[in-house]
Order: structure tokens, then sequence, then C-alpha cells
């Protein structure tokens, strides 16, 4: 894969382009339009997103992406939401934050095995 200087690791280019004919992108949405939708069934939800989404992204490609945790566990902060919080016994084994060799080494396989987007997780 070649990388320009305008195209990131991901495959995205650096900028936010103008949305394609017929796709308007909305702010000033009212409570009774919001309402309306909320009361739409869900596949016609569904048919709308995917009118939108196959109007954008044309190409009809999806993103492989790769998540790697690079800390496991022992986690100082203390969030409610989070499974890796010091307030759970979850039995998973705490692991020290992996050294950047290693995430780098993780990181090539990844891209060799077609990830376009590469994250990683710390707890």
């Amino acid at each position: 894969m070649s990388e320009s200087a305008s195209e990131s690791f991901h495959g995205h280019a650096h900028h936010v382009a103008a949305p394609p004919p017929g796709v308007s992108v909305r702010h000033d949405w009212s409570l009774a339009e919001v309402r309306a939708l909320y009361k739409l069934p869900l596949l016609e939800l569904v048919y709308r997103a995917q009118t939108v989404h196959r109007a954008v992204f044309q190409e009809n490609k999806v993103q492989l992406c790769s998540l790697l945790s690079i800390k496991t566990g022992g986690c100082p902060e203390d969030c409610a939401y989070c499974p890796q919080a010091a307030r759970y016994k979850t039995g998973v084994q705490a692991e020290k934050l992996m050294s950047v060799p290693e995430v780098l080494k993780s990181a090539s396989q990844a891209r060799a095995a077609g990830a376009t987007r590469f994250c990683m997780g710390a707890a």
C-alpha cells in the first residue's frame, strides 16, 4: 500500500469531503423531526441509513481494523462502566504495558493480514 502525504495509515484522506449529490448533512433538526424519526419502523430506518451509506461510500468496501490490548487490568481509574475497573473481580490476570517493539510487531502483523486501522487499548 503506498502512502501519500494526504493519506493516513488507515487509508483515509485528512480532509472532510463535501457530501455527494442528494446527501445533505444537517445540524438544525427540530424536536418534531427527531420524534418523527424515532417513531419510524426499524426497517425503514435501516433502509434510509443504507441509502445514505451507499451514496457516501460508493466503493462498497469494508474497513478491516485490528484491536490490541497493550495493557490489561490493574487500571488505577475506577470507572463504573469499564469491566477492567478496580471495583470488579473478573478473574482476568493483569498484564503490564507491552513494549514498543512488541506493539510495532503486532501492528506490522495486523497490516500484513489486511488491517487498514490499528487500534490499541490500555486499562
